[in-house]
């Protein structure tokens, strides 16, 4: 984003240079990438009248000006220029770059020849003065601008700043929310914000009506317009014009150039219709499927119905949030507009404008989240503009349709916390300071204070904050409000809130904490209340029994209770009583009253807290930390020192899942395979590769892109697409993928609340790819220090019958590999073998063995090689298992199998091993030949093993 410093001056009550602004920017989060430094015009460059136009003799397109250089017409004072630009007029006021005058870009002017014809200088566009890109025709300056003088003189060039900021933070791409940062920063001048003319609401008399028919209010949730009759073949107005083009955009037409103006000044988009060209009201919503709409760059766009569009009685009139159409652009010979201005929601703006390849300046900010209390202040500015730059006239009432609640967010402010996590002493009325010229409101909280500022109110069941402010309460609401003012959510019922927080006796009750009776429960609920569930909703809580909570009070201190209150005990009555509202009472009031239910407790100090109300363009600070971040910008990052947090010191021990994880990694890597790291989200297509149906994933309710629309639960997918990307550079490779797969559950908070599973997965490509997997997988277990059995599975329809096996910790399945059948091969497009395998780590990281170090043996123990002939299902799994039952033997080891045609015909195959035994010191032959015994006819008697034959 380009930004004049000239028109960032404007907002600012002392105007700062380049350098000032650039550094003090460079405070906040905003990136000064370049500063495009404004040209110094070569004083032969200078204002010049045109006296008459003449045409060429030899030239259709050139023409001879002949213009004053001088206003009093001064002899020697008229100059000949040979010009080609079809906007040369009599009486204009130009610039003349005389000879011997250089340009920005460094080309020198002499006097020369054109076509026969003597030209004594050149006439210059806005390009060839390094104003902006227009080179359309020559500059033409203001009638009122005088003739023969130097244009750095009488022009002031602003330097540009090439910006780029974070996109939470839409009020950057505004010169009031940039201006607003840089006055907070400055405090060696103690700039202020000079915030602009509007027309107030009193000159502003709003209809309660619905002019336009606004059919997805949860996608438009406010719709301002009105109607007023302009003049639009005027010229823009001068100091508009400058405006726009300082900030990289062109004039256009007097309506068009203030709405853009306004969207520049202000972040809000707005949109002029002409009136005449509308057919009956307009409405917003989403588009019929295939809808056609012709937009203002003359391109014919197809709509689909998740576009959210501005209609009329014929159809799409307008891309929301995105660029109008065609049929009502405003043009010179507009006289009557309807203006515009609307909050859009930022992903269905985002999604139309990524669709239709068509990302503007008004999309660039939808996508950024506008407050809904911006559309009417840019309104009524366009308004004010409207009707004293261009004399408009309004010709009926304005229409505000609000169909959301500009919410107000109010923070906490712990300045102890913040001073522990920044690592350094905080001034607090330089944080006050600061957050204030943000346009934060700031006080220090007391509990007691906050109390007693609402005695006197009325008492209103089911007072609410949005209906009723601070005029009126009930109980729990008195409690919500006043604890809300430090952004502490205790609930919002009485029953809620009794659950929330600590419990606490009445000798340790201290000023906030909350006492509760039972009383009379009038219209509330008894068998559940609500919790936020931090997406902007609640979560139902259902209690096993119902618990009568009608009432409560906030303790304040010298055994008083101030309360929200309607009725009084008389006898074993509950009645109204006759002083209702917001009073103090003693806390024996609560505390002896028979159906006494305690006190909680929900902050345990309220010493150095800030209550904190964030102003309305700041939608993204929600949180106590968003405001320890403003602060560190406030006080500066330079001015924290480079301390480590006194954090207390943590024992990293080998087995803990995370450092296990990177070694694991690097073990990994080690054995030889690549670590390759993949989307979460996939695509159809990539279930299909997997022989998956897609109904078995997780679907992205909003997906950015139709490749990215599921979750996967297995990295299956994405691994066969890396083997199909990679089909043509090599034959044999291996890799594997460390990450979280998300299974469905129909636990938590929302039955699609996927549970993520930390997995490994191994994909070998070539020959005997899967039997690299199987010693991969034996090596993984080997680290982990685990053993893993392993027993043939059904292969599920990818994989190759028989070559798909279970891998089980103790009694625990882990995880499964095989080796991928044909038809999947062909689907790929590859020729080589491929395995893939997939193992959950947690159960094997967590429950990994710590390595102890013990004594080698005294003595060597004996070594012996056994052979056998058995069929061809007899698992190594099986002959280990019987073989390790021998008490004398400490080890077995797997040295080799064999087959051959006449093996085959029979079924069988040849398997050799190694045990190692214990025998003592000194063992005998015949010990030796006894323990070997005993392990053949283990062998021959096991029934797992089938018919095996010892050689």
């Amino acid at each position: 984003m380009k930004i004049s410093i000239n028109s960032l001056n404007t907002y600012l009550q002392h105007k700062l240079p380049t350098e000032e602004v650039v550094r003090l920017l460079g405070l906040t989060e905003v990136e000064v990438e370049e500063v495009l430094y404004s040209n110094t015009w070569d004083k032969n460059i200078i204002t010049a009248q045109v006296v008459r136009v003449e045409a060429h003799p030899d030239a259709d397109k050139l023409r001879i000006a002949h213009v004053a250089t001088s206003a009093d017409g001064a002899t020697g004072s008229n100059s000949q220029i040979v010009c080609g630009a079809a906007n040369l007029a009599k009486d204009q006021i130009v610039v003349l770059a005389q000879p011997g005058s250089v340009l920005p870009d460094g080309l020198e002017i002499r006097a020369s020849k054109l076509r026969g014809v003597m030209s004594h200088g050149m006439l210059c566009s806005s390009y060839e003065l390094g104003i902006s890109d227009d080179h359309a025709g020559i500059l033409v300056l203001d009638p009122a601008t005088p003739v023969g003088k130097p244009l750095c003189d009488i022009w002031e060039n602003a330097d540009i700043l090439d910006i780029k900021t974070p996109a939470n933070r839409w009020d950057y791409l505004s010169l009031i929310g940039l201006a607003r940062e840089v006055a907070a920063r400055d405090d060696i001048r103690e700039n202020s914000l000079k915030m602009p003319n509007t027309l107030a609401e009193a000159d502003l008399s709003y209809e309660r009506i619905e002019r336009a028919y606004v059919k997805e209010t949860g996608e438009c949730k406010r719709f301002l317009t009105v109607k007023c009759r302009v003049d639009n073949a005027v010229k823009t107005p001068q100091w508009i014009v400058d405006n726009l083009e300082g900030n990289g955009m062109r004039s256009i037409s007097p309506v068009v150039d203030l709405t853009n103006f306004v969207m520049l000044e202000t972040g809000q988009p707005l949109h002029a219709y002409d009136a005449q060209k509308l057919r009956g009201n307009i409405g917003v919503q989403l588009a019929s499927p295939a809808a056609q709409l012709t937009t203002l760059d003359g391109v014919s766009r197809t709509l689909s119905s998740e576009d959210l569009v501005i209609v009329d009685d014929r159809g799409p009139i307008g891309l929301a949030g995105v660029m109008g159409g065609a049929e009502t652009e405003v043009d010179e010979n507009t006289t009557e507009i309807l203006l515009e201005a609307a909050h859009f929601d930022k992903s269905r703006i985002r999604r139309a404008a990524l669709r239709h390849g068509l990302r503007t300046e008004a999309s660039a900010r939808y996508e950024r989240s506008l407050p809904l209390s911006l559309p009417r202040f840019a309104f009524e500015r366009m308004v004010y503009l409207l009707t004293t730059e261009l004399g408009a006239e309004m010709t009926d009432s304005p229409v505000d349709q609000l169909y959301g609640w500009p919410w107000v967010q109010q923070i906490g402010l712990r300045i102890r916390r913040a001073e522990k996590l920044l690592g350094t002493e905080l001034d607090e009325k330089q944080v006050v300071r600061g957050l204030q010229k943000l346009g934060f409101e700031v006080e220090h909280f007391s509990i007691t204070k906050e109390s007693k500022k609402h005695l006197g109110k009325p008492y209103v069941w089911g007072a609410n904050f949005r209906k009723h402010g601070e005029s009126g309460f009930d109980c729990s609401y008195l409690i919500d409000r006043i604890y809300s003012r430090i952004g502490v959510d205790v609930g919002h019922t009485a029953l809620g809130q009794f659950h929330h927080g600590r419990p606490v006796e009445i000798g340790e009750l201290k000023p906030g904490d909350v006492v509760y009776y039972a009383g009379k429960v009038d219209k509330s609920a008894t068998d559940h209340y609500y919790i936020p569930d931090g997406n902007g909703g609640n979560t139902r809580v259902e209690l096993k029994e119902p618990l009568h909570v009608g009432h409560n009070g906030v303790y304040i201190g010298d055994n008083k209770v101030i309360t929200a209150i309607q009725y009084e005990r008389r006898g074993n009555e509950w009645v109204q009583r006759s002083k209702q509202g917001v009073i103090e009472v003693p806390l024996s009031d609560f505390t002896n009253e028979p159906t006494y239910l305690g006190a909680r407790r929900y902050v345990e100090s309220f010493n150095h807290i800030l209550a904190i109300t964030a102003p309305w363009w700041r939608a993204d600070v929600k949180a106590e930390e968003d405001i320890i971040e403003e602060i560190t910008k406030i006080i500066g990052y330079d001015t924290i020192p480079a301390t480590l947090p006194q954090l207390p010191a943590t024992n990293t021990r080998p087995h803990q899942f995370l450092p296990r994880l990177i070694e694991l990694k690097k073990a990994l890597v080690a054995t030889g395979l690549f670590d390759i790291t993949t989307y979460s989200f996939i695509s159809e297509e990539d279930t299909a590769l997997a022989g998956d149906s897609s109904g078995t994933y997780l679907e992205i309710v909003r997906p950015l892109s139709r490749e990215q629309q599921y979750l996967r639960r297995s990295m299956l997918p994405s691994h066969l697409r890396v083997v199909k990307n990679n089909s043509t550079y090599r034959k044999e490779y291996a890799f594997f993928e460390i990450s979280r797969i998300h299974e469905a559950t129909e636990l938590g908070l929302s039955p699609r609340q996927p549970n993520e599973v930390w997995r490994l997965a191994i994909t070998t490509v070539g020959t005997h790819s899967a039997l690299r997997l199987k010693h991969t997988i034996d090596i993984l277990m080997a680290y982990t220090h685990n053993t893993a059995t392993y027993k043939t599975i059904d292969a599920p329809v990818n994989f190759v019958a028989g070559r798909y096996a279970g891998v089980k910790l103790r009694k625990q399945v882990v995880g499964n590999y095989g080796q991928l059948g044909k038809q999947a091969l062909d689907n790929l497009g590859v020729v080589p073998e491929v395995s893939f395998g997939e193992v959950t780590l947690t159960p094997l990281l967590e429950s990994a063995r710590e390595v102890v170090a013990t004594d080698l043996p005294q003595y060597q123990y004996v070594a012996r090689d056994v052979s056998l002939v058995c069929p061809n299902t007899t698992s190594w799994q099986a002959i280990e298992s019987v073989a390790t039952g021998i008490k004398q033997i400490v080890r077995v080891e797997f040295l080799s199998d064999y087959t051959n045609d006449q093996l085959e015909q029979k079924s069988q195959k040849n398997l050799a091993f190694r045990v190692q035994l214990d025998l003592g010191a000194t063992p005998t032959s015949q010990a030796i030949q006894a323990s070997v015994d005993i392990l053949e006819q283990r062998l021959m008697r096991a029934p797992e093993l089938g018919n095996i034959t010892i050689i």
